[in-house]
């Protein structure tokens, strides 16, 4: 009877492990996929944390002046992220020649260039293709860190799945991985340049952890997990702030519950606290140490300058203002009259919570969203079941959805204080921090709603296919509109690469012509000039290139007169 009894349950092991390996198989094939498609300028702050990564490899530490601060966007901000990519190959050296990243507001040389609409803020060249080097070989390693800590992610909520006594565990589990895996916002996230996977990895781990907690509340283990989880959390970002009061409630409601004492709560609160700011303790002490104004402003008002201010982060700055008591003078950074509404930050936030925008459009949409509606109105209605025919439930319900409210007052309190809808709404903000918690509310909701195990299996394989046909129009998007680099390598030895040298190619001081390819088309009469160009020194012009086809004869058949790079890079915007 043993042995008979237990061959099912090997099978459904093994099974639910293999189906789970293949999630994540299919989640890192899109991701290395869309890292290869994703450029640069499209992704959503690639930029600022390249820059960061790059000082930090460069100076082999943070930042320790308020000039520096505000030199770098974002750099008031946690930075535990930018730190391990920084630990990862490769170094990068400012006297090499390694390309560097261009920002526009870095010279004004660069402004004179005619880039392509796509272009923002950043002078996009061909060094952000293979081979990669310096900067962007970084930026690359990056992104594959940011995958690979999405992928831990996704197992993580697959194991927290498995921990809570709703649904059929094995079923709802593998598809609240799947689904996480494979909506298109999630899967470009992962496949960028930023730290939101740092933080939806220790923010999965901690609501995890929580959840244990509720099951043994006699366990030590994942109290102290939890701690650090919280404090780690705190060096990537503040998004998870407000979660202490969760802890506070939610161990005070055992201890009440199941009659632990006060000396109980006490405990795991020490615990908790001690774990997190031992985790949290070389960031919050680095910027107390270096940006301190005691001297000047007291010791509470010098500590809170030090946390709080020195960058553009308007609701932080606010905050410390506040606390500071309006010595800090951030009322400026403060939103006063906003045309913004609530309509259109929540309208906004719904829809990129989702999708992702190429060239201001989310693919299928808006016919996705109808599907996406449904999927949430049979969830809604699959949780009211659940609550009333399930009375274990509820704990597990409230504590869900206590969870996802904390974490969506910081994104409104960002609103609220800058009215920025550019920079506030955005569906990362909360999918990120509320990811596991979000997901298997909708995985218990979708599980209750279709209660046969057959219709079940049916409709959760469908809906994570639709989910994955909607990432492929995402790839197919980005792939079928590529984005204008300007044919430039900012590497010394690029411009050897075409097959013919040119000897004595120097014109003036500053421009040199090293080599080049001649590439005929018979058939279209055409004939491809390429030209690889150095440059010597700043020019202070903008010089054209005259381009003369002759004959045998001596007689002009052709002539182009353009500027350098197909017309797009004039010589002004040229630096050594």
């Amino acid at each position: 009877m043993n042995g008979k009894h237990s061959l099912p349950f090997n099978i459904q092991f093994n099974m639910r492990h293999a189906f789970l390996l293949l999630i994540l198989v299919g989640y890192l094939g899109f991701g290395i996929a869309l890292t290869q498609r994703l450029h640069f300028s499209r992704a959503l702050d690639e930029g600022y944390h390249l820059e960061l990564v790059s000082f930090i490899k460069q100076n082999g530490r943070l930042p320790i002046m308020f000039e520096e601060r505000l030199q770098m966007a974002r750099a008031d901000l946690p930075l535990l992220y930018h730190v391990l990519v920084a630990l990862l190959p490769p170094k990068i050296d400012p006297d090499s020649d390694q390309p560097e990243l261009r920002l526009y507001k870095d010279s004004f040389r660069y402004q004179v260039i005619d880039a392509p609409p796509e272009h923002r803020w950043s002078v996009d060249t061909e060094d952000l293709t293979w081979p990669y080097a310096g900067q962007f070989l970084a930026w690359q390693i990056g992104r594959g860190l940011s995958l690979l800590l999405g992928a831990a992610t996704v197992v993580v909520l697959f194991l927290l799945l498995q921990e809570v006594p709703l649904g059929e565990r094995p079923w709802t589990s593998l598809f609240g991985a799947a689904f996480l895996a494979f909506t298109p916002r999630y899967l470009i996230l992962s496949s960028a340049l930023n730290d939101d996977t740092l933080l939806g990895l220790t923010a999965a781990v901690y609501f995890w952890m929580l959840i244990k907690i509720v099951k043994s509340p006699l366990r030590w283990l994942p109290v102290i997990m939890l701690g650090a989880a919280l404090g780690v959390s705190m060096t990537i970002k503040y998004s998870l702030a407000l979660l202490p009061l969760e802890i506070v409630v939610v161990l005070g409601l055992l201890a009440w519950q199941h009659k632990l004492g006060w000396l109980w709560l006490v405990k795991r609160l020490a615990a908790i606290g001690g774990a997190a700011l031992l985790c949290s303790s070389w960031w919050f002490g680095w910027n107390i140490w270096y940006f301190n104004t005691v001297a000047e402003d007291g010791v509470v008002v010098g500590v809170i300058r030090a946390l709080f201010s020195g960058g553009y982060n308007a609701t932080l700055n606010s905050i410390g203002d506040f606390f500071a008591g309006g010595e800090l003078d951030a009322a400026a950074d403060v939103a006063g009259a906003s045309s913004a509404t609530y309509a259109q930050w929540l309208r906004i936030t719904f829809t990129s919570f989702w999708g992702f925008a190429i060239d201001d459009q989310i693919p299928l949409s808006p016919w996705i969203f109808f599907f996406i509606g449904l999927v949430l109105l049979t969830a809604a209605w699959g949780l009211w079941r659940l609550w009333r025919r399930e009375s274990q439930s509820h704990r597990w319900l409230l504590l869900t959805g206590f969870h996802i409210l904390l974490l969506c007052v910081i994104p409104v309190l960002r609103f609220a204080t800058s009215g920025r809808l550019g920079q506030t709404a955005q569906g990362r903000h909360i999918l990120i921090p509320a990811a596991a918690a979000i997901i298997a509310l909708l995985a218990w909701g979708l599980a209750a709603a279709l209660p046969q195990q057959r219709w079940q299996r049916l409709a959760l394989a469908a809906i994570v296919a639709v989910m994955m046909v909607w990432s492929g129009a995402h790839f197919y998007r980005l792939a079928e509109q590529p984005a204008s680099l300007l044919p430039m390598r900012t590497v010394a030895y690029a411009a050897d690469w075409l097959p013919q040298s040119v000897e004595q190619g120097q014109f003036g001081e500053g421009i040199e012509l090293v080599s080049y390819a001649l590439t005929p088309h018979p058939d279209a009469g055409q004939l491809t000039v390429e030209l690889a160009w150095r440059s010597l020194g700043f020019v202070n012009q903008n010089y054209l290139v005259a381009l003369t086809l002759t004959a045998a004869d001596g007689m002009s058949v052709s002539q182009w007169i353009g500027y350098h790079g197909a017309g797009q890079i004039p010589t002004l915007a040229w630096t050594p």
